[in-house]
């Protein structure tokens, strides 16, 4: 059954039954969100399915998806901890979660992860690539109401505008990576400072408030800045605390700003030859006046 462009939650004893009954019915959805729980206890597997919902219902018709595109969110029952490695090998003990394209490389993700990705069509023999994004939640991530939604809703932000805004997202994602290319030469020094972060941390606190309301986010928050996995953990949740959800925030404006004062570096990182051959990359013309369209 399709419901304005999700397809309903299901959990399957096994990932390899999922994924085949994800290929069946992906043939007939273009536009789809695919949500995937796995935990082992049936009361636990209930409620963070119930999260999960929540949180799909609460983005509803906000969703701006270019046909074809189907991302598969996946919330874990363990930690992954090599994605917990320090920079640049990993992103870093405090990660809780993280959006990325499926582009064929995934071979860093646990066999019961690939095993969604990438599934063996039995007609044909060959392997079929559902999903052109993926969002993983870690196991410790969804312990909490709270915390499950922040961090899903924050993705789920990340997809949206991979999605519907992909020259803003791509530029950010530039942006992104001007410090560890191009060292002492930009003024970033966290990860919060680049847009596309900003806005999807506003969503999540706006989700997370609507759903649980403003002071058990405010008690759930204050908890982690006083317990936090680092310093800069701490950091995170203090600014994730400054925020008010009442704010609006300016996606294409706060971007422009920051493209002007980095294009000269901009235009060098886009010389490198892996983003030469991605074109989501390679296609983004800083010399155009509306580049972002």
């Amino acid at each position: 059954m399709k419901v304005e462009g999700w397809r309903r939650l299901r959990c399957y004893g096994s990932a390899p039954q999922f994924a085949a009954e994800v290929l069946e019915e992906l043939t007939a959805n273009e536009e789809i969100i695919t949500l995937y729980v796995k935990a082992q206890d049936p009361e636990v597997r209930a409620n963070r399915e119930k999260v999960c919902r929540r949180v799909r219902d609460y983005f509803g018709h906000q969703l701006q998806i270019h046909s074809g595109l189907k991302v598969l969110c996946f919330f874990d029952d363990e930690d992954l901890a090599s994605l917990r490695r320090d920079p640049p090998l990993g992103f870093g003990r405090a990660n809780r979660g993280l959006h990325e394209r499926v582009r064929g490389g995934i071979s860093h993700w646990p066999e019961y992860v690939q095993e969604l990705l990438a599934v063996d069509d039995p007609d044909s023999f060959a392997i079929t690539w559902p999903f052109s994004s993926l969002i993983y939640l870690h196991g410790s991530t969804c312990e909490t109401e709270i915390g499950m939604t922040i961090t899903f809703a924050h993705e789920l932000q990340h997809f949206m505008q991979y999605a519907g805004r992909r020259r803003l997202w791509a530029a950010n994602m530039l942006l992104m990576n001007l410090e560890k290319y191009f060292p002492y030469r930009t003024d970033f020094k966290f990860l919060w400072e680049i847009p596309i972060e900003i806005e999807a941390r506003v969503v999540a606190k706006q989700a997370a408030e609507t759903l649980f309301g403003g002071e058990r986010v405010r008690q759930y928050v204050d908890a982690r800045v006083g317990n936090p996995v680092n310093a800069d953990d701490a950091k995170d949740w203090e600014f994730f605390r400054g925020l008010r959800s009442s704010d609006s925030y300016d996606l294409l404006i706060e971007t422009k700003k920051l493209v002007q004062r980095y294009e000269p570096l901009l235009r060098k990182l886009q010389e490198h030859r892996d983003l030469q051959r991605d074109p989501d990359f390679s296609t983004l013309d800083f010399a155009k006046a509306q580049w972002w369209k």
